[in-house]
C-alpha cells in the first residue's frame, strides 16, 4: 500500500498490552501514519485532547476504565467527539458489538486480526471522516451566504423603521433609507465603511454596545446621536432608542451586528405630560387605604398605590411593568394567597372593576389583608383537628369540672362514648387506687390557677385497670378568670409494665433469677442500717463454686448454666427466709445473713451449704459432684461499709481456694495485710511503664545441634524506686487482674522487634525474639493491631516474632481467642505452646491450632536425670512433638547433665542459666557480637556440631556473664 497515501494523518491507539502496541505501531508506522499510544485510557483521553488525531483505534478489556467508558466520555466532549473510534478487542458478542456502535463506534475489528485488514478499515473510515468534515465546512459557508443575503432583503431596506448593519469591528456595511433620513444623509456611501462610533455624542458608544452583544446577543438602550445638517454646516443632536443584535451562523458563530433606531425627541413632551398625569393620579389615590393595583389586558402591571406597596412588600418600581399573574374577574370578590419577598405569606381579598386606561381597557383591583383573620381561623381549625387527632387523650371541662368535650383518643382508651360522659364528673373512671386527699389536693391546685401533673391508676368502662399520666391546666377568659380546665393523659399502661420488666432485670440474675449485685447491695444498706438499730451483726459470704469452668468444658455450657441453677435454689434452701441469696456473676454467690448474735453462729450456715453443694447433682442423667469456698466477712467487726466488707470476704474466700478448697474462712487482719500489699503493688505499677521503670532483659535461644544463638526470649524486669527489683511471678498476675496486662504487652512487643531489627544489625543474620503472651491479651480487641504496628514499625519480619502462648489461654477458652490465633498466623509469625505439660496437655490443642514451637516447662527439666518419671516424660514430649512435626525449646537448662541428655534426645533448641541469665539490652548486644564472632550461619543446621562444641563454650558464657 502506498506510503504517501497517509502522511501526516494521525491515528492513536490505546491498549494496555504492550505487545499490542509495538505490532500495531510498528504497521501503522510503515504505511505512512504518524502514530500516538497509551497503555490505559484516561492517560489516553487527556491526549487524545490535545493531539486530535484523525482516528482512534481503542482496547475494550483494559483496567480501570474499559474501552466503552473510555468511547463514552470522548463522544461527550466538543473537541473529540467528531472523532471516528475503531474498537479492537477478543469479544466476539453481537451485544458487545451493538453496544460499542452505540456509544459511537464507527467500526469493530476482532482479534486476532490481519494487517491488511486494519490498514483497508482505516483508510475506509479516515475518508468518510474527511468528506464529512468537508460537507459540514461547505454547509457552514452556505449558511453565512443565506444569512447575510437574509439580512440585506428588502423588507429591511423598505422598513420605515432606520436599520444599519455592522461587520464584527464596528465598521457600517449597510443602511436602509430610514437610516439616512435619520442622520441627515442622501447616500448610503457616505456612511458605509464609517466606524459606527462616528454616529454618536459619547465617544466609543458603539464599541460598549458591541462588547455588550458579544456577551449577551442584544441590547437596548437610549443614545444621543449627531445629525448631519447640511444648511448650517454643523451638527445637531438628537436621542435615539436602539435596539441591537449579534447575528450568527447556522453554527452559532458570530457574523454580524443588526440595529434598529427610532427618534424618541418628539416624543419627550408627551412623555412628560404622561408622567405628570400619573403623578396626580397617585397623589389623589396615595392616602387610600386599600391596597390598589391597575393592570391592563395582558396582566401587565400600570399602577401600585402605597398601601399595595407594603402589602405586597415590594416597591412600586419593582412592580411596575411585571405581570401580575392573578386572574382578574370582575363583580365578585376573590380570596389570593401572595407570598412576600420575604416569604411571609399575605391572604388578600380582591374585588376587581373595568376602567378605560390610556385608550385601552384596564383593570383595577382593590386589595384587603384579611391575612390576620385567616391565620385565627386556621389555627382554631389546626386545633380543633390536633385535638380530634391527638394521639392523646384530652378531657375539657367546665369550672365546676363537669364534662364537656372528650376527644377519640379518650374514648378509645376508656371505651366510654362521649355521649355516656358529657356532663359527668371525671370520677368516673376512678378505681379505688387514688385516695380522696389526692383528689382533693388535685382540685385546690388547679382551681388556684396552677398546673398539675401526676399519673393515675383508672378503671376502663369494662373494669380494666389502666395507667395514665395526666397534665390539667386552668383555662383563663380576657379577663383572666377561669372557665374551663383542659386535662392532657396518656395511656402509659405498656410502659409501665416494661418499667417492671426492666426493673427485674436491672435488679436480678437472668439465669438464675437471684438478686444480682445492684440489688444485693440495696440488701446489704438495708441489713446494716437494722442492724445498727438493733445492736446485730450481719454476715457477708462469698461463695465461689470450685473448678467450675471444667464442667463448661467437659458438658458445655448448657450444662454449666443448668448447673449453676440447681446450685443456686440448694443455697435458697439452706438459708432462712429472711437471708439473701445474690449471683454476681460467673460462679460466684454472694449470702446475707442479717441479724447474727455472734459470729460463730455462721459456722453453722457455711458448713451446711458446703454440704449441700457436696451432694451430686443430676445434669440430665450425668451425676456432677461439686464443692465450694466460702469467705466470710463479720459487719461491724471486719467492716463498716459494703466495700469494705465485700473486699473483706472476696480475701477471705481466696484464702481458703489457697488452703485446699470445699473450706470457709473467717476474715483475718493478715487477709487484708496481703491486699494492701497487693494494692499498693498495683498502683505503683500503673506509672512504672510512664515513669520508665520497666525494662526488657533476653535470653538467648541456643541450636544445639549447631550450638549457635538463633535468638532470644524477652522477659519483663521492674526496678521500682519504691519496692526495690519486684520479681515477675510478684507484678504479672497484678497486671493480669488490673488489665495493665494490655499496654504492658504492647510495650515489650514493640521494644522486642526493635531490639531484634538492631540485633540483624549487628550480626547480619535473622534472629528470633519471642514474647509471652497473657489469656488477659486475648481479651483485646486490639491486640493484632498492635502487633502488626510493632512489626511495620520496626521493619522486623513476622516469621522473626515467636508468641509463646501458654495452654492455659487455650483451656480458659477466651472468647475471640481462636479468631485471633487465626489471625496472627497470618502475620507469617512463630506461635509456641508455653509451659507444656503443666496443664491439662490436651493433645487436641496441637492439632487445632498452628503451633510451631513446643516449649518444655522447667518443672520437666529441673530433675532430668535423676527422676526417672521426668526422663520418661520429656522423652515422650519430645517424641510427640517431632511427629507433629513441631521444633522443642527446653526451658530451665542449668546443669551439664540436663544438657547431654537433651542433646542426646534430639531436643532443637534450650535456654537457661548453663548459657546465659537473661541479659539487659546492651549487654545482650555485646554478647551476640562474642558468640557471632566464632559462629557460623545461626539458622543452619550444622549436623558436623557435636555435644563437645557446646560444653566447651557453655562454661565461657556462664563465667563472662557472671563478670
Amino acid at each position: 500500500m502506498n506510503m504517501a497515501i497517509f502522511s501526516g494523518i494521525n491515528i492513536f491507539i490505546i491498549d494496555d498490552q504492550p505487545a499490542n502496541l509495538q505490532v500495531l505501531s510498528a504497521v501503522l508506522q510503515n504505511a505512512g501514519f504518524q502514530v500516538f499510544v497509551a497503555r490505559d485510557a484516561r492517560t489516553g483521553i487527556n491526549k487524545i485532547k490535545k493531539v486530535k488525531p484523525d482516528l482512534i483505534l481503542l482496547d475494550i478489556l483494559m483496567p480501570e476504565i474499559d474501552g466503552f467508558e473510555a468511547c463514552r466520555e470522548l463522544k461527550s466532549h466538543a473537541e473529540t467527539q467528531e472523532i471516528p473510534v475503531i474498537f479492537m478487542t477478543a469479544l466476539a458478542e453481537s451485544v458487545d458489538k451493538v453496544k460499542g456502535l452505540k456509544l459511537g463506534a464507527v467500526d469493530y475489528i476482532t482479534k486476532p486480526f490481519q494487517h491488511d485488514e486494519i490498514l483497508a478499515r482505516i483508510n475506509n473510515h479516515l475518508k468518510v471522516y474527511h468528506l464529512t468534515q468537508q460537507l459540514k465546512e461547505q454547509n457552514r459557508k452556505l449558511q453565512e451566504e443565506i444569512a447575510k443575503n437574509r439580512v440585506q432583503n428588502s423588507t429591511i431596506a423598505g422598513s420605515i423603521n432606520a436599520i444599519a448593519l455592522a461587520d464584527l469591528q464596528g465598521r457600517l456595511t449597510y443602511v436602509n433609507s430610514a437610516f439616512l433620513k435619520m442622520w441627515g444623509y442622501e447616500q448610503a456611501s457616505e456612511v458605509v465603511g464609517r466606524s459606527a462610533d462616528s454616529f454618536w455624542q459619547e465617544p466609543e458608544a458603539a464599541q460598549k454596545v458591541i462588547i455588550a452583544l458579544m456577551r449577551d446577543r442584544t441590547w437596548s438602550g437610549e443614545l444621543t446621536g449627531k445629525k448631519n445638517n447640511y444648511q448650517w454646516l454643523q451638527e445637531e443632536l438628537f436621542n435615539v432608542q436602539v435596539v441591537a443584535n449579534l447575528i450568527t451562523d447556522t453554527e452559532d458563530q458570530p457574523l454580524c451586528f443588526m440595529a434598529a433606531f427610532l427618534d424618541i425627541t418628539p416624543y419627550q413632551k408627551t412623555e412628560t405630560a404622561l408622567q405628570e398625569t400619573e403623578e396626580c393620579l397617585q397623589r389623589i389615590i396615595a392616602t387610600v387605604a386599600n391596597g390598589i393595583i391597575i393592570v391592563d389586558k395582558e396582566g401587565k402591571v400600570l399602577f401600585v398605590n402605597p398601601a399595595a406597596e407594603q402589602l405586597l412588600g415590594r416597591s412600586s418600581q419593582k412592580l411596575l411593568n411585571t405581570i401580575w399573574g392573578v386572574p382578574m374577574v370582575t363583580g365578585n370578590s376573590t380570596e389570593i394567597a401572595l407570598y412576600r419577598p420575604d416569604n411571609t405569606l399575605a391572604i388578600v381579598d380582591m374585588r376587581v372593576v373595568e376602567l378605560p386606561w390610556e385608550e385601552n381597557t384596564a383593570y383595577l383591583a382593590s386589595l384587603t389583608d384579611i391575612t390576620a383573620r385567616k391565620q385565627t381561623e386556621e389555627r382554631l381549625k389546626i386545633l380543633s383537628q390536633a385535638c380530634e387527632q391527638s394521639p392523646a387523650s384530652i378531657v375539657i371541662t367546665n369550672s365546676e369540672g363537669d364534662i364537656e368535650y372528650v376527644n377519640p383518643k379518650f374514648e378509645r382508651v376508656t371505651g366510654y362514648k362521649a355521649e355516656e360522659v358529657i356532663g359527668k364528673n371525671p370520677r368516673i373512671l376512678k378505681s379505688g387506687f387514688t385516695s380522696e386527699e389526692e383528689y382533693q389536693m388535685l382540685w385546690d391546685t388547679i382551681t388556684e390557677g396552677l398546673e398539675w401533673h401526676g399519673e393515675f391508676q383508672n378503671k376502663r368502662k369494662d373494669g380494666q385497670l389502666f395507667w395514665e399520666k395526666a397534665s390539667i391546666s386552668p383555662i383563663r377568659d380576657e379577663n383572666d378568670v377561669i372557665t374551663h380546665f383542659v386535662a392532657v393523659k396518656e395511656d402509659i399502661t405498656a410502659q409501665k409494665e416494661t418499667a417492671a420488666i426492666l426493673f427485674h432485670q436491672a435488679k436480678y440474675d437472668a439465669l438464675t433469677d437471684l438478686p444480682n449485685r445492684f440489688l444485693a447491695h440495696d440488701r446489704m444498706h438495708q441489713a446494716i442500717a437494722q442492724a445498727e438499730r438493733k445492736n446485730k451483726r450481719v454476715a457477708v459470704m462469698f461463695v465461689d463454686l470450685d473448678h467450675f469452668k471444667n464442667i463448661n468444658d467437659t458438658l458445655g455450657h448448657a450444662m454449666g448454666d443448668h448447673l449453676l441453677m440447681l446450685a443456686a435454689q440448694r443455697l435458697l434452701d439452706a438459708l432462712r427466709s429472711g437471708d439473701t441469696v445474690a449471683r454476681l456473676g460467673g460462679d460466684e454467690f454472694l449470702i446475707i445473713l442479717p441479724d447474727i448474735e455472734q459470729p460463730f453462729a455462721c459456722k453453722a450456715i457455711a458448713q451446711k451449704i458446703l454440704d449441700i453443694l457436696n451432694q451430686p447433682f443430676d445434669l440430665g442423667g450425668e451425676e456432677v459432684c461439686l464443692s465450694g469456698s466460702i469467705g466470710i466477712a463479720i459487719y461491724p467487726d471486719d467492716a463498716l461499709d459494703i466495700g469494705g466488707l465485700m473486699s473483706h470476704a472476696d480475701a477471705a474466700m481466696y484464702c481458703a481456694k489457697q488452703a485446699g478448697r470445699n473450706l470457709f474462712k473467717f476474715f483475718t487482719n493478715s487477709m487484708n495485710e496481703a491486699a494492701q500489699r497487693r494494692i499498693r503493688l498495683e498502683n505503683h505499677l500503673r506509672h512504672a511503664l510512664a515513669n520508665q521503670e520497666i525494662s526488657v532483659y533476653y535470653q538467648p535461644f541456643i541450636h544445639l545441634a549447631s550450638g549457635v544463638v538463633v535468638g532470644a526470649e524477652a522477659l519483663m524486669r521492674w526496678n521500682s524506686p519504691e519496692l526495690g527489683m519486684v520479681r515477675p511471678d510478684h507484678f504479672i498476675p497484678v497486671a493480669e487482674e488490673s488489665g495493665l496486662i494490655n499496654p504492658l504487652g504492647e510495650w515489650i512487643t514493640s521494644q522486642a522487634c526493635q531490639a531484634a531489627m538492631t540485633w540483624r544489625e549487628i550480626t547480619g543474620y535473622e534472629l528470633w525474639v519471642a514474647v509471652n503472651m497473657s489469656p488477659r491479651q486475648f481479651r483485646d480487641h486490639g491486640l493484632v493491631d498492635a502487633i502488626t504496628n510493632a512489626l511495620s514499625d520496626s521493619g522486623l519480619p513476622g516469621h522473626c516474632l515467636e508468641l509463646e502462648i501458654t495452654e492455659r489461654l487455650l483451656m480458659e477458652d477466651v472468647p475471640g481467642a481462636n479468631e485471633m490465633i487465626q489471625d496472627l498466623t497470618r502475620l507469617e509469625l512463630r506461635l509456641s505452646i508455653d509451659d507444656f505439660g503443666t496443664g491439662y496437655s490436651s493433645l487436641s490443642y496441637l492439632k487445632r491450632f498452628p503451633f510451631t514451637v513446643l516449649k518444655i516447662d522447667k518443672s520437666f527439666i529441673t530433675d532430668i536425670p535423676h527422676d526417672p518419671e521426668a526422663v520418661s516424660l520429656v522423652k515422650t514430649i519430645i517424641a510427640m512433638a517431632h511427629g507433629l512435626h513441631l521444633r522443642v525449646i527446653a526451658e530451665g537448662v542449668e546443669t551439664l547433665q540436663q544438657l547431654e541428655f537433651l542433646y542426646q534426645e534430639g531436643c532443637d533448641y534450650a535456654q537457661g542459666y548453663w548459657f546465659s541469665p537473661p541479659l539487659a539490652a546492651d549487654r545482650f548486644q555485646w554478647y551476640l557480637t562474642q558468640q557471632m564472632g566464632q559462629q557460623t550461619d545461626p539458622l543452619k543446621t550444622l549436623q558436623s556440631h557435636n555435644l563437645e562444641h557446646l560444653m566447651t563454650i557453655s562454661p565461657s558464657i556462664q563465667v563472662r556473664h557472671r563478670e
